[in-house]
């Protein structure tokens, strides 16, 4: 292991013992606990790995007192639940492959092994190197793959399930949503979760999306509830269920 990701280890071990306290405090139900304490950890952990990363001391309890304002402040605990009651439905079923497709430092998969453990084979999937090797130091029992989400190194309905969740936003298209339709089996479920738009014009999304495409930038932009919704329909996908709150969707299920 290098020294970042030797940091990154430490760092997790010192948060530890506050997340402990913190879900303590808020006295959360047993059969939800794996799922909020992946979330608060998570969070926690995103902004650690991008301090190491841009070489920036990391302040902990910094880090901490903003994760635990947040869930403090607006239902943000209540909405957690919900979220967590949503995977805690879906990871009830019998799966033997897994995908996080744009996983980051795999939260999707953490979820996943704490509700299923070894019997399931894990694949987490990211264009970032710095971020997959800090998950497998974290994961070990995680396959990780640098591609691009929209070119998926997959063979066809090969997934039980494929996650999606916090990278949409970051995509020019929705080419992602064609690449799990043909990865995941028949009856298998695509899992999505992002940051959507309700009111904004779709063709003034598109073509911020087209703008900073052409300057070099990150295409970073929102895509409309409608748009992700439609793209589901085309595909003949069936919605199972949604959740929402502010920009927040969880949707998919392929039959």
């Amino acid at each position: 292991m290098n020294s970042t990701t030797l940091k990154f280890l430490a760092c997790i071990q010192s948060i530890n013992p506050k997340v402990k306290s913190l879900l303590d405090e808020l006295n959360i139900n047993k059969e939800l606990l794996p799922c909020v304490e992946a979330f608060i950890v998570n969070s926690l952990v995103l902004g650690i790995a991008w301090n190491l990363r841009r070489g920036r001391s990391v302040k902990l309890n910094k880090h901490f007192t903003r994760v635990s304002n947040a869930l403090r402040r607006g239902g943000g605990v209540s909405r957690l639940i919900d979220i967590c009651r949503f995977y805690d439905r879906v990871l009830r079923g019998k799966y033997t492959v897994v995908a996080d497709l744009g996983c980051g430092l795999g939260l999707n998969l953490v979820i996943v092994n704490r509700y299923l453990g070894k019997i399931v084979f894990m694949v987490g999937l990211d264009k970032d190197v710095f971020f997959l090797k800090l998950l497998k130091s974290i994961l070990s029992d995680v396959d990780v793959i640098q591609a691009d989400v929209s070119f998926l190194p997959i063979r066809d309905e090969s997934l039980d399930i494929a996650f999606i969740t916090g990278v949409i936003h970051e995509l020019p298209d929705l080419r992602v949503m064609d690449e799990s339709k043909r990865t995941v089996k028949a009856g298998g479920i695509i899992f999505i979760g992002d940051f959507v738009l309700r009111y904004v014009p779709s063709l003034i999304l598109k073509f911020i999306r087209f703008l900073k495409v052409k300057l070099g930038l990150e295409p970073e932009t929102p895509f409309t509830l409608m748009d992700i919704v439609t793209k589901i329909k085309s595909l003949s996908l069936v919605i199972e269920e949604i959740y929402a709150h502010w920009k927040f969707l969880v949707t998919g299920k392929i039959i």
